[in-house]
């Protein structure tokens, strides 16, 4: 028999955030939204660091199991 205990902590909403008083996030909450968008409708390996096109690279690969991990 396998147990799995999963918590979490401090969750917020997406539209709670930190202030800043010296930084504009504006343009990087944008492009964030714009990843989150392309990634819905064309998969989780629709973008990717550079790294994970090397040969020692196995993102693309985790990005097809559930959870990380095959089933």
């Amino acid at each position: 028999m396998r147990v799995i205990h999963v918590s979490l902590e401090n969750l917020m909403d997406e539209e709670s955030l930190q202030l800043s008083l010296f930084e504009d996030r504006t343009k990087e909450r944008a492009l964030a939204k714009a990843m989150d968008a392309i990634r819905d409708k064309f998969g989780p390996n629709a973008l990717l660091r550079a790294v994970s096109y090397t040969p020692g690279s196995v993102a693309r690969i985790r990005n097809g199991y559930i959870g990380g991990h095959q089933s």
